[in-house]
């Protein structure tokens, strides 16, 4: 071998190198064809004109004049952005009352497309196998239209997705397990649609999802065990289905979850410890399903929950006392379940709660007097329990008291004399109790008070005149009490008065003209 072979090696290595370089670019151009701003123009157009008549008046930029320059067009029309070069990035059309189908849309025209976004169209008809060309697209949404039929699987091609939400529209059939290979998604909208079929495993795949929004549809099915790989998401929702099974336990992995609803379902079965590790959690709603156990010890832990949903479920037991160091909660929804035991003081300690509703379980024993710490409480719910003794005596303490109801319980006693001037009063039930007292000086001045009953306690007295001085009086109930005198002429006034029940009393004297 003479000294001049490296040389001679270097000079075959390089032009094999540019031979590559230069198939390469060959093969590129085939696969990836340039497209004029013209062809693009004319793309566009063809699309308007298939879309209804009333809809193509309000695209008048979309229109190709005399004074039209070939580097102007379409770039300079509503909704169309291009890049650097020209070539249509975004085509983004929204709320602008469109109406029309994406069937006469040509997607190979547009490679460089990056935003494609059709939010309230009012587009109809199926989604395109087609949009698959579109290799370049990060964001797509065709959220609030009337699509129908099927997720085309060949959306599982667009793996530069970043974002794709197909929510408020009526498609149907499975969500396509090729969704999976789109591992740059962040977030993920397939809500309110009428999917059906079982969640599949591999959206635990989207290992950089921070968002999945699958509510509202018909899947059914046990929850993949594999969504707790997903350990970037904030938001999971899963409502409104027909999921069954119980919360998997590897839940307890996405500790980032600030919000979780799994309501509406038929889950069932106790709360996972795991729940426990979702320290950020704000939003926890598992309401209208069938889980059992006691209220789950995993929730003491959750120090930063806002709202609590687990109404209608079968948990039962008491209420423990850690309840109180949730001193985040705002509102706190236990009903329809079957709690038992007396409300531990500490719920005193929940002083940004502003709805509390106990309603519907097996309480009993007499509220505590903590009750009234809850100073900016808008609506207190404690109706249908066991409960005694008489009702809290400084109920709106904070004047934010719009919704009371303690109706069908044992409470026995007066009318809570912090009632009385309560303004923000809007609707009142303490009917089938065993509350005496004068209701002639029971109640003050309600400018928004809508329903009120009273009936089926050992009220006495006569009924004041001011109950004709509120403007937005609906119901008015006090049946099956003692109450005597005449009916004042003045509820004549209360003309938005739809009912009025003064049945099984002592009232005397005629029905006065003014109702």
């Amino acid at each position: 071998m003479t000294s001049s072979s490296p040389i001679a090696l270097l000079r075959i290595l390089f032009f094999y190198l540019s031979l590559s370089f230069f198939i390469f670019a060959i093969l590129t151009s085939a696969t990836s064809p340039t497209i004029s701003a013209a062809e693009q123009a004319d793309a566009l157009l063809k699309w308007k004109t298939s879309l209804h008549n009333q809809s193509q008046s309000l695209l008048p930029s979309w229109t190709l004049t005399t004074n039209s320059s070939s580097h102007s067009y379409p770039c300079n029309w509503v909704g169309i952005i291009c890049n650097q070069l020209g070539s249509v990035s975004h085509i983004r059309l929204e709320d602008m009352g469109l109406q029309g189908t994406l069937k006469n849309f040509n997607f190979t025209s547009f490679p460089d497309l990056v935003r494609l976004i059709l939010t309230n169209f009012t587009l109809f008809g199926t989604i395109p196998f087609q949009i698959s060309s579109l290799s370049k697209l990060r964001y797509l949404s065709l959220t609030d239209n009337q699509l129908y039929g099927e997720i085309p699987s060949e959306i599982s091609v667009l793996t530069s997705l970043r974002f794709l939400s197909l929510g408020g529209n009526h498609l149907s059939g499975s969500i396509p397990s090729g969704i999976g290979k789109l591992r740059h998604l962040t977030e993920l909208d397939l809500a309110s649609n009428d999917l059906s079929d079982s969640i599949p495993s591999s959206l635990g795949d989207l290992c950089n999802l921070t968002s999945l929004k699958i509510f509202g549809n018909t899947l059914s099915g046990y929850i993949p065990l594999e969504i707790g790989n997903l350990k970037y998401l904030t938001v999971l929702h899963m409502q409104n289905n027909s999921l069954i099974g119980s919360i998997p336990s590897t839940f307890g992995n996405l500790t980032m979850l600030t919000s979780l609803y799994v309501s509406n379902n038929n889950l069932f079965g106790t709360i996972p410890l795991e729940i426990g590790n979702l320290v950020y959690l704000f939003d926890l709603d598992i309401s209208e399903n069938l889980f059992t156990g006691s209220f789950p010890l995993a929730f003491g832990n959750l120090t930063n929950l806002g709202q609590l949903l687990l109404w209608e479920n079968q948990f039962s037991g008491n209420l423990p006392a850690f309840i109180g160091n949730l001193n985040m909660l705002v509102n706190l929804y236990l009903t329809w379940n079957q709690f038992s035991g007396i409300i531990p003081a500490s719920i005193g300690n929940l002083s940004m709660l502003k709805a509390l509703d106990l309603c519907c379980n097996q309480f009993s024993s007499s509220i505590p007097r903590e009750l009234r710490n809850l100073r900016i409480i808008t609506s207190l719910q404690i109706a249908g329990n066991n409960f005694s003794g008489n009702l809290p005596q400084q109920l709106c303490v904070g004047g934010s008291l719009q919704i009371f109801a303690a109706n069908n319980n044992s409470f026995t006693g007066l009318i809570p004399k912090g009632l009385k001037n309560c303004t923000s009063l809007v609707r009142l039930w303490l009917e089938h109790n065993q509350l005496n007292g004068n209701i002639s000086d029971s109640f003050g001045s309600y400018p928004y008070l809508k329903y009120i009953d009273l009936s089926n306690n050992r009220l006495y007295g006569e009924i004041s005149p001011i109950w004709g001085q509120f403007p937005n009086l609906t119901y008015l109930k006090m049946s099956m009490n003692r109450i005597t005198g005449r009916i004042p002429a003045e509820l004549g006034k209360s003309f938005q008065l739809q009912l009025i029940d003064l049945s099984y009393n002592r009232l005397v004297g005629e029905i006065p003209n003014e109702l």
